[in-house]
């Protein structure tokens, strides 16, 4: 489905939506399934083109998502399991990262909102497959492809989901008997599918909530998105971006956002997490929603929690307009600054990224003194 060339699909373009109503999906995916059922004597490039047709098949397609469990076997979810284990095998064989990479996204897309597929991995151990991936010292500082794959399968498996059109469930924080608070669904979306005892396993491995830290607090995206050095999250393009570290923090992000659900998570992990308060200034929305939503289950208030972005006594140049017609105001609340900071007033006077506090500029005067700085 070339017309997407997009490395994180997190919808169906159009064209692949119509492919998957097509006999392409129909007869590929169980073509795809008699590959990872004969899982030891494909060949590792016939395994990588197998997990890569179940996500795009997939992908929005929860009747296509089903017949992993309807069409194929318990032999599919070892097959692809196994998957994950060929980088720690030969770590420089880079087809077995991009094997453990294609594995990873399948996982992602099949495991949600789908309890068998779900059961299904649980069963053919992918608990301990993505974290021994994630931990290992081989793969640190390479397999980044296969490391935010694994980071963002973690996601959808600790996640819970709900009766809703789709699946998401919405939280909202409450008070119980004692005054106790707790965070819970809200009545409009009630859970149908909860995942503790994944959430658990994962919480309980040795390193992996650490490990998962560490990841995503190597980002947010600090610098403008350039294809091949230093791509961002959604905009990303298969063949240019997997080998990049900035692909990673919003799948380990979206792994603790849904291991926060569980009252196994450990407490001090909330002071671990400041760097959530830079991710909610990210330009992208993968990374920033993600971050949102984590600080939000940990009962914490951004306003209140994470320190201002810039210096308290900072004030913007009073009336720059950039040349398109925004103010300072607008490149806050749409963080602005990473892609646009360069761009001058109408006038060609200032740029944003002096005149704009949020961006690094403005005017930093005394407290009480009134003197530039």
């Amino acid at each position: 489905m070339a017309d997407d060339v997009r490395l994180i699909r997190y919808d169906a373009s159009d064209e692949t939506a119509s492919r998957q109503r097509s006999q392409t999906c129909d007869d590929g995916l169980l073509e795809a399934f008699n590959v990872l059922t004969e899982f030891s004597s494909s060949q590792t490039n016939e395994k990588v083109v197998a997990a890569q047709l179940i996500t795009l098949c997939s992908t929005n397609n929860p009747v296509n998502r089903a017949k992993l469990q309807t069409k194929g076997s318990e032999k599919v979810y070892e097959g692809l399991v196994s998957m994950l284990k060929l980088p720690l095998e030969n770590v420089d064989d880079i087809m077995a990262q991009r094997a453990a990479a294609a594995a990873g996204e399948a996982i992602w897309i099949t495991s949600f909102n789908n309890e068998p597929n779900q059961k299904g991995f649980h069963k053919a151990g992918v608990v301990p497959a993505l974290s021994k991936l994630l931990l290992s010292p081989s793969c640190k500082d390479t397999c980044h492809y296969a490391l935010m794959w694994s980071a963002a399968a973690v996601g959808n498996l600790a996640a819970n989901y709900c009766d809703t059109d789709t699946g998401h469930c919405h939280y909202d924080w409450d008070i119980d008997d004692d005054e106790i608070p707790y965070l819970g669904t809200i009545e409009e979306s009630p859970t149908a599918i909860d995942n503790e005892n994944i959430r658990v396993q994962f919480i309980k491995t040795p390193g992996i909530v650490r490990r998962l830290i560490d990841l995503a607090c190597t980002g947010p995206v600090k610098q403008k998105h350039q294809h091949s050095k230093y791509p961002w999250p959604t905009r990303a393009e298969v063949s240019k971006d997997e080998d990049f570290k900035s692909i990673i923090p919003w799948a380990a992000t979206g792994a603790l956002r849904n291991l926060i659900l569980s009252p196994e998570y450990p407490d001090s992990v909330a002071d671990d997490v400041t760097c959530f308060c830079e991710f909610i200034m990210s330009p992208d929305w993968l990374e920033y929603e993600k971050a949102e939503d984590s600080l939000y289950r940990l009962g914490l208030s951004a306003e209140e929690y994470c320190p201002l972005p810039f210096d308290e006594y900072c004030e913007d140049f009073d009336g720059w307009i950039s040349t398109d017609g925004k103010n300072c105001v607008d490149y806050e609340t749409d963080a602005l600054c990473i892609e646009y900071g360069d761009v001058f007033d109408k006038d060609g006077n200032m740029s944003a990224n002096k005149a704009c506090c949020i961006c690094g500029g403005g005017i930093i005067e005394e407290d009480d003194a009134g003197s530039e700085l």
